[in-house]
């Protein structure tokens, strides 16, 4: 199984993750998928370095409604890919609102 919706958030000190709704991560998202979204948190850490969170910590899995209320702001940039709806959110807090 896939994924329906990938964000792409830079903090507030210029350090970028992903994210996806929690629902995803309760899915069994195949292995291939998995893989992909790994290599894709290691190749962010390896090319931006410190603005890179460590592969490990580089997914956050959160609440669609929260994520949604987030992509409702003006400045969000939304892009269809083959089906994936992927979301890059700038200068956004991550953890106290959430």
């Amino acid at each position: 199984m896939g994924i329906q919706q990938l964000w792409v958030i830079r903090d507030l000190v210029g350090r970028v993750r992903l994210a996806l709704a929690d629902e995803e991560e309760e899915t069994e998202l195949s292995d291939r998928v998995m893989d992909a979204l790994q290599r894709c948190a290691q190749e962010l850490h390896e090319v931006l370095g410190l603005h890179g969170y460590d592969p490990n910590q580089a997914i956050l899995w959160l609440a669609r409604a929260d994520l949604e209320k987030q992509g409702e702001q003006s400045g969000v940039l939304r892009y269809n890919i083959g089906g994936l709806n992927v979301y890059l959110m700038d200068r956004t807090i991550i953890g106290n609102e959430w």
